[in-house]
């Protein structure tokens, strides 16, 4: 089984590989200029040998003298052919190598766009990121030294072969004695070592999760005092990764010396060989010409047979990193209804119609969810901790795929939308402010793209942004980096106003205030206003006091809607949102 994988990894890295039409042609045809070139010189060498020895016996011969004077500048240019034809192989083999490379890197990142949340839910980051960099850069460094160098190492095998054979059958069959014995030690090596590269793989992935986790959560391990006790979680995966790269090492290196020995034990051969019929033979003088003859088809035959353990080596390697890369790519994707449905002139209705939903089989999040949202409304959603509202939130964009049920949006069911146009009608601000580097307005105007400086300007000093923006260095130009000193408020705001920029029908709040000192909480709850002004708006909040004048606060526990009411309808039940509310604000 472990064999047929193999198989099926090296075909499809094979057929990857040669995906670049014209280039792999050409690559093909120079390795086979550069190998015939390399092939025919000891040939041309073994006739100059010939007439050197018939010059000594006729040293007069002038035609003699010109033939050999011919045969040696046909070498020379051979030669040149030889060196010409694999500078162009080499360059490319190159190209294909980062060709390759970088496909391999828009598929992978093209995939991360397009597979569901829960795979993110399912894998650390540090094995997400490193199908990006550590499988593609290993790829990318062993592709062209694997199947390039294989494949023109195959060629010259077959080439020196038939050449020896023209020379001399007697002492091809010497020389190539081992060759046979050789490769098939070779390819029982490589059968049953390849579970040592995937283990390196998947091991320097684990490490890396590790590494990330480490790093992304430093303040906590240092609070907490336990740097110790992750110190030796990354020793034991650390030690992991050292048992299987020394595995993979090792055997990989044996290729090498497996190979480098056959070649030296066919030296002694040819010596041994030439020795005896030199002194038993008919015509000793004739083998005498031929032993420099095969001791240079014999260094030749070592330079393809160190590029076959080395490219072997290197195989194993590439095919396990792109065996891992393949198995993402060939993961789950998101599902995309062929309607496309869009709306022509949207309201915000929102209708959810006994949605039912679980991130796991044995663990239901979401119960027969139903409640009708007028167009407008500003709707809260409340309840303690693992309650369902931010499941909520994302089974409305399609985050995830609901189990039962409908959701729809002015009537239509969301999932008859093509999920671009269902993230079109939303804006978003989310707990956590989210910028990248770049300049403040870029920033703003992440999401829509043809606005122009003046509105962005305007949206800014609406919510009282403009002024803090242009106390920076360079104001709107400013890029935002770790140079630049933002508040989580000042963050916040400018994740408020690339809202406000995109100007959805549909606003959601997810705990936008939560980070954030009491003072700047009320700047940004009155920016907050501007932004679901005139549009639908859901709003997650743990501090019950943001969402007093909210038209539905929706109460929920355990996946389900245990009531539902403006804020002092609730009160006056003193039910479970009564008892939610006063237990924030007992004395």
């Amino acid at each position: 089984m472990e064999n047929k994988k193999i198989k099926v990894g090296l075909w499809h890295l094979i057929k990857f590989y040669s995906s670049h039409k014209w280039p792999f042609i050409f690559l093909i045809i120079t390795n086979i200029i550069y190998v015939s070139a390399a092939c025919i010189f000891p040939v041309f060498l073994k006739w100059i040998m010939d007439d050197v020895v018939k010059l000594q016996l006729l040293p007069d011969d002038g035609d003699l003298f010109n033939k050999i004077s011919y045969f040696s500048i046909s070498a020379l240019g051979i030669a040149f052919i030889s060196v010409l034809a694999s500078i162009t192989a080499s360059i490319l083999g190159v190209y294909c190598d980062v060709s390759s490379s970088r496909k391999i890197r828009l598929q992978i990142s093209q995939k991360f766009n397009s597979i569901p949340l829960k795979t993110y839910d399912n894998n650390t980051t540090g094995n997400m990121l490193s199908y990006m960099t550590n499988d593609a850069t290993s790829v990318e460094e062993n592709l062209t030294a694997s199947i390039f160098g294989l494949f023109s190492a195959v060629i010259m095998v077959l080439g020196i072969v038939v050449s020896m054979f023209i020379v001399s059958w007697q002492l091809a069959l010497s020389c190539l004695a081992c060759i046979p014995v050789t490769f098939g030690i070779m390819f029982f090596i490589l059968f049953k070592t390849q579970k040592y590269f995937k283990a390196q793989q998947e091991d320097l992935a684990r490490v890396n999760g590790k590494v990330e986790e480490i790093f992304s959560g430093n303040e906590i391990v240092t609070l907490f005092n336990l740097q110790k006790h992750e110190s030796e979680n990354f020793i034991h995966s650390n030690r992991k990764l050292k048992e299987s790269n020394q595995n993979s090492s090792f055997y990989g290196g044996l290729l090498i010396s497996l190979f480098s020995f056959a070649s030296n034990f066919s030296y002694c051969i040819v010596v041994l060989v030439c020795a005896f019929l030199m002194l038993y033979g008919s015509d000793p003088t004739s083998w005498l010409v031929l032993f420099p003859t095969f001791v240079l088809f014999v260094s030749l035959l070592n330079v393809p047979l160190s590029k076959f353990g080395q490219g072997m080596s290197s195989l194993q390697i590439a095919v396990a990193s792109y065996e891992r890369i393949q198995t993402f790519l060939s993961s789950e994707e998101l599902t995309e209804d062929i309607h496309g449905i869009k709306i022509k002139k949207i309201s915000g209705r929102v209708n959810f119609n006994n949605v039912s939903f679980s991130y796991a089989p044995d663990r239901q999040i979401i119960n027969n969810f139903s409640i009708k949202i007028p167009s407008g409304a500003k709707v809260a959603i409340v309840g303690p901790t693992g309650a369902g509202k931010t499941t909520i939130v994302n089974l409305l964009m399609r985050f995830y795929d609901i189990e039962k049920g409908a959701i729809e949006i002015d009537g239509v069911d969301t999932k008859l939308m093509t999920r671009d146009y269902l993230s079109s009608l939303f804006s978003m601000v989310l707990q956590d402010p989210w910028l990248y580097k770049t300049t403040i307005m870029e920033n703003i105007r992440y999401t829509t793209k043809n606005v122009d400086d003046n509105k962005v300007k305007s949206i800014c000093k609406l919510i009282n942004l403009d002024h803090i923006v242009k106390s920076l260095p360079n104001g709107y130009d400013t890029i935002v980096d770790d140079k630049i000193s933002l508040s989580s408020g000042e963050k916040q705001l400018i994740t408020i106003a690339r809202a406000l920029v995109h100007d959805a029908p549909i606003v959601i709040l997810d705990e936008a205030t939560s980070n954030v000192d009491t003072k700047t909480e009320q700047v940004i709850q009155n920016a907050m206003v501007e932004l679901v002004n005139n549009k639908t708006a859901f709003i997650i909040a743990h501090r019950l006091s943001t969402i007093k004048n909210s038209d539905i606060i929706i109460v929920m526990n355990n996946g389900s809607i245990v009531e539902y009411g403006n804020h002092y309808e609730l009160l006056e039940r003193k039910q479970f949102y009564a008892n939610l509310y006063n237990s924030q604000f007992s004395e």
